[in-house]
């Protein structure tokens, strides 16, 4: 969310990824997708069967393995620092961007029942389907 430069609050418990804005009619739409499809996996270097190993990195995976997002240390702290309102502009960054803008692709790819229409920046609203119904809740 904060890599698409989306600071506004978000229902917890989900992941978020936008699917759309539009500038002229100061719309967000995002897709959210449940946390419990996800599962952390932390790989550690081929050929090491020592006690004391450091993992080289942390992989957070849909159930189904794709999509499928590999977070070193560098994409780590770029995510920790966007977490805290960091804009992400600078061309070192990317490289990270591009890995993360490929996980995010998939996703968008992934069925929901959940989104969450963000209007003038400020007025959120929850729209979901239940029972093939489309149910619009105001967030808070």
């Amino acid at each position: 969310m904060r890599s698409e430069g989306i600071m506004e609050d978000v229902p917890s418990g989900k992941l978020s990824v936008k699917v759309r804005d539009s500038i002229e009619q100061q719309l967000v739409v995002l897709k959210q997708l449940p946390l419990e499809e996800f599962e952390f996996l932390v790989e550690y270097p081929d050929g090491t069967d020592m006690i004391e190993r450091l993992p080289e990195m942390v992989v957070l995976k849909h159930y189904s393995d794709l999509p499928r997002l590999e977070i070193t240390l560098d994409l780590f702290e770029l995510l920790m620092r966007m977490a805290d309102g960091l804009q992400p502009t600078a061309p070192e960054f990317r490289p990270l961007l591009e890995d993360l803008k490929l996980f995010k692709d998939v996703l968008l790819l992934r069925e929901t029942r959940d989104l969450i229409l963000i209007e003038n920046q400020r007025r959120g609203h929850l729209v979901t389907q239940i029972d093939n119904t489309v149910v619009r809740s105001r967030m808070q």
